[in-house]
């Protein structure tokens, strides 16, 4: 995530955050055990996730993800799993889809790197 046009934030607390925000959406914990793990001030956490995202935001007009926790455990349901985007554009995948799939479709849709 990266703010443009946001002169009033600090270049240097503002790549920290970046950071630590996206360490976060990628370590699969819950924003408490992270930030306690970290020992991490949920307030500061907080208002720089809010701060950041609403830049983000406004400098892009693009679809906003919200993070997963992708588990080991199978779903038990047969109902597949359905992915909504922007431009009504909708995404069904079985249920049954393997690891290499579901990262190789969140590479494409620019949630992970390639």
């Amino acid at each position: 995530m990266t703010i443009k046009n946001a002169p009033h934030i600090n270049p240097k607390k503002k790549e920290f955050w970046e950071a630590k925000i996206k360490e976060w959406e990628g370590s699969g914990l819950s924003k408490t055990s992270f930030l306690k793990e970290r020992s991490i001030a949920e307030s500061s956490f907080g208002k720089w996730y809010r701060r950041l995202r609403e830049n983000f935001k406004k400098n892009n007009n693009e679809v906003s993800f919200v993070p997963i926790k992708i588990g080991q455990e199978k779903m038990e349901s047969n109902s597949p799993l359905l992915i909504l985007l922007k431009g009504n554009v909708k995404i069904s995948i079985p249920n049954n889809a393997d690891e290499s799939t579901l990262k190789m479709l969140l590479e494409i849709l620019g949630v992970l790197p390639c």
